[in-house]
């Protein structure tokens, strides 16, 4: 009995020792829980089965929560390994006090089954909690007129434990795989075995440059809408390639030649940083990367379907130049009289003579066709588009009409609009503190390896000053680097962005300008405060007062 309880309070207390690296772990997986679980119950809440444009929303809402699936998955699998990176020296140290591997297997179950439990009740608790207000949100958002019940259903709640339950599943099996294949000795002294700086390669340099160089073609050079949809996705994957490949191995050839440059390398902070930098260069290209397209996604996503809702308006306009659009074919012009009264019997309530704003076609004097504004409310528009097909369905006559309704097509457009805008509000959300928590591990991980080496420099004369310097330098590298690169690769796509946009009949460039500047001044500021808080961190780690 006593050994069936050893191991989860080994379990525990390892949780509780690495706290500070388990912490921000378990509270991004409950984040994760909980977002897919409000987007999931979004998808089958009766909101989008009643309000019009709930089609689309529907499959947008869907889509939303198997994307947030995936990203969960591929990120808490990248964010999992930091930790099990910093915990290989105690796995190390278990293994030589004598637990076996299969013992170390069951410890790490039973960490990810404490984590699993604990993200999915308290990522489903709140998640039903805040259901509530999102889904009032974005009822305000689409701009829907309903009545509205809360309810939990059981469907989504298990839909949500099984996707998440795979997901810690896939990390544990991740991690045993990696315990398995290290030894005692490798285990223990892993962190003080650093990475071999990596070579420079020019020639993947200069394919990551040619990469980008025709993706940025692509986007400036496509004139047509509808090649420029086509071609999107394709320029998406050209750019992400080139951005690995520029981080990893156009960073190392950045490194080599600031080295080569004697009178900027040999100083005091130049050279710690620079150096540090080269060590690690490969991983940390990687992360700079994956960072810079975080924060590129959420410049196109939030500025894209911001610009969609807020030109929502202009777009409706655009695409239904008039309130009512209506031509009617009699099949026998003697009926055009009594298509007069009814269309003039219609229209009476509302004070707009209907058959006076339409003409009838020259010739044939079977047809009958208006195009015109009343200047009505919302409201009334759909009173007296209902009252024009009730009085030409009374009618005796045989006809065949088209017709087209500007305040009937609103709710569509409003609906499909606010929900890409809540969607991107939400993946920007969660792409923002996904950048945040890799930069977070990067910083606190590679704090505790460099405090070792930024101790011998005290000790042979480096200040606390030229440490600060050091870090701030370092720092600034880390989280500036991919923001810039974010901003350069909008400021690119914009002119395909905004060729996509005219298929939504939206041709206000200022509107997308506005919404762009937005969206990277938000950006900026958070990254601002990150920085702030994370050099802090660092600067306390590698000064050894942590």
């Amino acid at each position: 009995m006593r050994k069936l309880s050893f191991y989860p309070k080994l379990a525990a207390r390892s949780m509780k020792s690495n706290r500070r690296f388990y912490l921000p772990y378990i509270l991004t997986c409950v984040g994760m829980v909980m977002t897919h679980y409000m987007m999931s119950e979004l998808c089958a809440s009766d909101l989008l089965r009643y309000m019009k444009g709930g089609g689309a929303s529907h499959i947008i809402l869907g889509l939303g929560s198997w994307v947030i699936a995936v990203f969960s998955a591929l990120f808490l699998f990248y964010t999992y390994s930091f930790l099990i990176r910093r915990r290989q020296r105690e796995f190390g140290l278990y293994h030589v006090l004598g637990l076996g591997k299969r013992h170390l297997a069951l410890l790490c179950a039973i960490e990810t089954l404490i984590t699993a439990a604990v993200a999915l009740a308290a990522g489903l608790i709140l998640g039903v909690a805040l259901s509530f207000a999102v889904e009032m949100g974005l009822r305000s958002t689409v701009q829907a007129e309903m009545d509205f019940t809360f309810a939990v259903r059981g469907s989504v709640v298990a839909q949500t434990a099984l996707v998440y339950l795979a997901i810690f599943l896939l990390t544990l099996v991740s991690t045993l795989i990696k315990v398995g294949r290290g030894s005692a000795v490798s285990l223990l002294h892993s962190e003080n075995c650093g990475e071999k700086p990596p070579k420079g390669n020019l020639f993947v340099a200069l394919l990551g440059a040619v990469l980008l160089g025709i993706a940025y073609f692509m986007a400036v050079s496509i004139q047509e809408p509808m090649k420029a949809l086509a071609l999107f996705f394709i320029a998406v994957i050209l750019v992400i390639l080139a951005t690995y490949l520029l981080f990893i191995a156009g960073s190392v050839a950045l490194c080599r030649v600031l080295q080569r440059n004697r009178n900027y390398y040999y100083q005091p902070r130049h050279f710690v940083s620079v150096s540090s930098m080269a060590y690690r260069m490969k991983r940390n290209g990687a992360g700079l990367a994956s960072i810079c397209i975080l924060a590129t996604m959420v410049l196109v996503m939030l500025s894209s379907s911001a610009c969609l809702y807020f030109g929502a308006e202009d777009s409706l306009k655009a695409t239904y130049p008039h309130e009512f659009a209506l031509e009617v074919w009699l099949e026998n012009s003697a009926d055009m009289p009594k298509l007069q009264e009814a269309l003039t019997k219609a229209g009476a309530a509302y004070g707009v003579n209907v058959w006076e704003k339409g003409t009838v076609e020259p010739g044939s004097g079977n047809t009958w066709s208006a195009a015109f504004d009343t200047g009505l409310s919302q409201e009334q528009q759909l009173a007296l588009s209902r009252a024009i097909d009730e009085a030409l369905g009374d009618t005796d006559i045989t006809w065949n009409y088209f017709r087209s309704y500007r305040a009937e097509a609103a709710d569509d457009f409003y609906g499909t609009y606010g929900s890409l805008f809540f969607i991107g509000i939400v993946l920007s959300v969660l792409f923002i503190c996904a950048a945040v928590l890799i930069i977070y591990y990067k910083q606190l991980c590679e704090g505790y390896e460099d405090q070792p080496r930024f101790a011998i420099m005290q000790k042979v004369g480096m200040t606390a000053a030229d440490i600060r310097r050091s870090v701030n330098s370092q720092l600034l590298t880390v989280f500036f680097l991919p923001l810039a690169g974010a901003a350069l690769h909008m400021a690119f796509a914009f002119p395909m962005i905004r060729r996509m946009l005219l298929l939504f009949e939206l041709h206000n460039t200022g509107l997308f300008i506005a919404t762009a500047l937005v969206s990277f001044a938000v950006l900026a500021v958070v990254y601002t405060l990150v920085y702030k808080a994370t050099s802090n961190a660092y600067y306390r780690i590698v000064k050894g007062s942590v």
